[in-house]
């Protein structure tokens, strides 16, 4: 580690890789380095502003007053929705909450918004996750139908074609969503994860998940950020690998969200994901030089390839919701309104547990509202996930070092 002195003083110790680039960088100059600075500091590089570090310019990185906070540094921290805090923080009143919390959170919020794109944050980076959330935002039609977008359409083609886009993706999201409640609900999923993240615990607080599954070449990160060069690299890669095999997934985003294998309608396979997919269903090639299928013909033909053999064990009790046979496909439903519900939940009182003592009723309601629910689903989607998961289920995951809670 190196310290950095700043006006006398000496200042906290660089991560030695950090310190390795600047003394690249400062071969030939006089480098004045500021680590951890005020929140209203001007960061510069060799008499210039570092533009990455300007929050105005770059809201992908929480305010530098946060980055040394014990739930940040090193770690994963979920958002909660600026709407869904609002309502919890005005309901019990600010004199329940501890202020530090507060701050951390309304900064988190205001960067994750509706948190249907950017969810929380590895290191103080944020990071994307698509399926916890829809957008709250209003959809749909505008009254500025001549506007041209970027894509040569006005507002009103874009809007249908979005409108298009939605109805046929829609019902492979809520699959996808209902999926990822069930395996948030299933104990066997759960106990696997759970023992990768304690085995792993150091390496996911390094390298994360977003170089895993995916063919990783060397030569091509900085100095300090090539996990090829890390020893315990390709069994941590070899590992998790296997995991995403196992229960189809194409990735992880943080600990407690995986990323489900999804249907591949068109475009090119990454050649990396070729023995994944065999593994985890089946790769299919229809020719353009083919007349497609009927809708029943088709899906006899996949029912077969897919399902014609054993089924996995693990796998059973999803594969019985899915089945062809079964008409019945509401729980799909439910299970994906249950990732959502779980996921804040747990965040909630692992976070936030002091505060919410002897408050169970307002925050179910609170719930209810914020994600478009019902106070009586709310109350029974707590039993359904207790009843799978036991009475302690919220204890998972909360003294994890790498996080997310």
């Amino acid at each position: 580690m190196k310290k950095i002195e700043q006006n006398g003083k000496a200042q906290a110790p660089l991560p030695e890789e950090v310190a390795e680039v600047l003394r690249m960088l400062s071969a030939d100059s006089d480098v004045n380095v500021q680590f951890e600075p005020p929140p209203d500091s001007n960061i510069e590089v060799l008499g210039r502003p570092i533009l990455a570090l300007d929050p105005v310019l770059n809201n992908g990185t929480l305010p530098a007053k946060f980055l040394q906070h014990r739930l940040i540094q090193n770690r994963y921290f979920f958002a909660l929705p600026r709407d869904l805090w609002d309502q919890i923080y005005n309901r019990l009143g600010k004199d329940a909450f501890d202020n530090d919390l507060v701050d951390l959170e309304v900064a988190a919020a205001e960067m994750c918004g509706d948190c249907s794109w950017n969810v929380g944050f590895h290191s103080g980076g944020a990071f994307t996750y698509p399926l916890l959330r829809s957008s709250r935002r209003r959809k749909g039609a505008s009254n500025e139908t001549e506007t041209t977008t970027s894509w040569g359409l006005n507002r009103a083609q874009l809007d249908f074609a979005l409108k298009q886009c939605e109805a046929r993706l829609g019902p492979l999201r809520i699959v996808s969503r209902g999926y990822l409640g069930w395996l948030l609900t299933c104990r066997q999923f759960l106990e696997e994860h759970d023992a990768l993240m304690v085995q792993w615990s150091d390496m996911v607080r390094r390298w994360g998940f977003t170089r895993l599954g995916v063919l990783v070449p060397k030569g091509m990160f900085v100095i300090g950020d090539d996990p090829t060069t890390e020893p315990k690299w390709p069994a941590y890669s070899q590992a998790f690998e296997e995991f995403f095999t196992r229960w189809r997934l194409r990735g992880m985003a943080a600990p407690y969200l995986p990323i489900p294998l999804e249907p591949l309608m068109a475009g090119e396979v990454a050649v990396s994901l070729l023995p994944q997919l065999a593994r985890a269903g089946g790769v299919f090639c229809l020719p353009d030089t083919f007349p497609i299928p009927s809708r029943d013909e088709l899906r006899n033909l996949l029912e077969g390839a897919l399902h014609g053999g054993e089924k996995p064990a693990h796998l059973a009790e999803w594969m019985e919701l899915i089945a062809k046979d079964n008409m019945g496909k509401k729980p799909i439903a439910r299970f994906a309104r249950l990732f959502e519900f779980q996921h804040y939940y747990r965040i909630l009182n692992h976070r936030h547990a002091p505060s919410l003592r002897r408050k169970t009723k307002a925050l179910k309601e609170v719930l209810a509202h914020g994600l478009d629910s019902s106070e009586k689903s709310i109350v029974g989607d707590l039993g359904f996930v207790r009843r799978r998961l036991g009475k302690h289920w919220l204890d998972r995951g909360q003294f994890s070092i790498a996080g997310p809670f």
